[in-house]
């Protein structure tokens, strides 16, 4: 290993490279449209709570905080973009050999970090506090006192309001220091976090636990496919980089670690990397799942980086080529155009003149989006109006199931948006708008039943071609609406991979009143044969054709 050497002298102190940072943020952040997701973490800020269906509220509060001092996208993304930038502060002030110049070089060469720094998702606050939890374990590690253990719990409680993959950072940071457990300052800390961390819970528990059975049940494939594995080590190493991410990580392996501090930012990188590498067993995993590295990533790589002389170069050409890439796309989001039609999903461009298109077919009517949170969040945001997504059972869960806007609409006359009704002589106009056309019905008495749940052991029998399970059925709206509806059963739908593979009607038909619970045993006949591994849901109807909500958690089936 070479002697450290200090890179070539650079003009830009810190302090400038920090507040440039924040500015071409700031530009960013006003100039671009929301993602669909950032979107859905402001309809959260309009209804503040101790958590939502997928994640913990420290996004929407955020969000809510920054549309006090700010209108439009700036308002949603100020206090995210703040975090950015104090987290880089922070990463830099754990650097134990501070080079300046490698520093800005890796910055550069980590195009997520600059595109990504400035949107208003779950992420972003988790690696702020992450930042801040090695701070303060370095701290704590030097001196037990009782502030920095306070320090130590409360940010451990930030981290898990902001995302719940914060608990990996915890356990894996443990692992990397047993010897923690010798001290009580450490079960003081997680005794601090735990109970900071209650009013989430008892949010959890009034709520059924919805966050635990979407994230560790809902959501998982059908059966494995090589392809979870694959792109999840293609699109890791996409992520950390483009360029330098292999490089990053190279130096990280390499390094040997010298302090506390450095073991346990080595055992979250290579832990939390082999963790999600496991969970594709169970379906695909997203990229920015793993943005907890970046954290040890940047300060391991940095060490390694700035002792080795050699990679210079190669780090200082890549920077400047993320950079100028980085360059291209921001001109691009910047721009009023229309997405351009060989990307596969553009979710910046022409909203606004979408949701304009879709108001002025409504004509003052409310607008209900069948399956489609995501679209009618956007459309709340951009257009002002309050708008309903109905979850239908094809579709998942999400918190549009607990606010109370479906409760709202309940026989009014709608636009819905965005359904698939089999008769197409039922069918609106469709609403032409430069994000692409989309199909809608009038409804004169909108009626419908998200808020009703049957609660169903998690396995179902199969006996020859027949299911049949008992189990309770509660009501969940004030009122339900006494519109026309063709047929009031309830149904059950069979599903492979998400998609559908038969739907039938049963006998049941719900109670109206509000609360009522009851005893029901649901039972159907399997059409055809099934898929390899067998699920099924059950969903009730409403006043839009063809369309029933999804009103149970997916029900495994198993052979007699």
């Amino acid at each position: 290993m070479q002697a450290s050497a200090p890179a070539r002298p650079v003009s830009v102190s810190p302090r400038i490279f920090f507040i440039a940072w924040f500015i071409i943020g700031l530009i960013q952040a006003t100039g671009t449209g929301l993602l669909d997701d950032e979107a859905y973490y402001w309809v959260y800020s309009r209804f503040l709570d101790w958590g939502y269906f997928d994640h913990p509220p420290m996004t929407a509060l955020l969000i809510k905080l920054g549309t006090l001092l700010f209108p439009g996208e700036l308002g949603a993304r100020f206090f995210i973009l703040v975090l950015n930038t104090l987290t880089l502060m922070i990463i830099h002030s754990m650097l134990r050999e501070k080079n300046n110049t490698v520093f800005y070089w890796i910055a550069g060469g980590l195009a997520v970090l600059q595109i990504g720094g400035m949107l208003a998702v779950p992420d972003l606050p988790l690696v702020f506090f992450i930042a801040c939890f090695f701070y303060v374990y370095k701290r704590f590690l030097e001196h037990k006192s009782f502030t920095n253990t306070f320090l130590l719990g409360a940010v451990m409680a930030a981290m898990l309001y902001s995302k719940y993959h914060g608990v990996l950072v915890v356990f894996f940071t443990l692992l990397s220091n047993l010897k923690l457990l010798k001290y009580y300052q450490s079960w003081l800390a997680v005794i601090i976090a735990s109970i900071l961390f209650i009013p989430h819970l008892v949010w959890q528990y009034q709520h059924g636990f919805p966050s635990v059975q979407y994230h560790l049940f809902e959501r998982n494939a059908v059966r494995y496919q090589a392809g979870f594995t694959i792109e999840y080590v293609v699109g890791q190493l996409a992520f950390m980089g483009p360029i330098i991410g292999w490089l990053l990580l190279w130096g990280a392996w390499k390094h040997k670690s010298e302090t506390p501090l450095e073991k346990a930012l080595r055992w979250t990188l290579f832990g939390i990397l082999g963790f999600f590498a496991i969970s594709t067993i169970k379906g695909r995993v997203e990229a920015n799942w793993t943005v907890p590295i970046f954290i040890p990533l940047i300060v391991l790589g940095h060490t390694y980086l700035s002792r080795e002389r050699k990679w210079w170069p190669f780090l200082r050409i890549s920077a400047f080529a993320t950079i100028m890439l980085v360059l291209v796309v921001r001109v691009y989001m910047l721009m009023d155009v229309n997405p351009l039609p060989w990307l596969k999903k553009d979710e910046f461009h022409k909203n606004r003149e979408r949701a304009a298109a879709i108001k002025a077919e409504a004509k003052g009517r409310p607008v209900v989006f069948v399956s489609s949170y995501q679209n009618a969040a956007k459309h709340w945001f951009y257009s002002g109006d309050t708008a309903l997504s109905l979850n239908s059972i094809y579709a998942r869960r999400n918190n549009y199931n607990f606010w109370p806007i479906e409760q709202q609409f309940q026989g009014r006359n709608v636009l819905v948006v965005n359904h698939k009704i089999k008769n197409d002589t039922l069918h609106g106009p469709v609403i032409v708008t430069p994000r692409g056309n989309m199909t809608s019905y009038s409804d004169s008495c909108f009626s419908s039943r998200m808020g009703d749940w049957f609660e169903l052991p998690a396995k179902v029998l199969l006996r020859g071609d027949s299911v049949a399970q008992e189990g309770t059925f509660t009501a969940g709206l004030n009122e339900f609406a006494r519109c026309r509806i063709a047929d009031r059963r309830a149904a059950i739908a069979g599903m492979d991979e998400g998609d559908p593979f038969f739907f039938s009607l049963l006998s049941f038909v719900p109670d109206r009143q509000k609360g009522a619970t009851e005893s029901v045993k649901l039972s159907a006949k399997i059409p055809g044969k099934f898929p390899f591994k067998k699920r099924v849901r059950y969903g009730l109807p409403t006043s839009i054709p063809d369309t029933y909500t999804l009103n149970s958690l997916t029900v495994e089936v198993v052979e007699e």
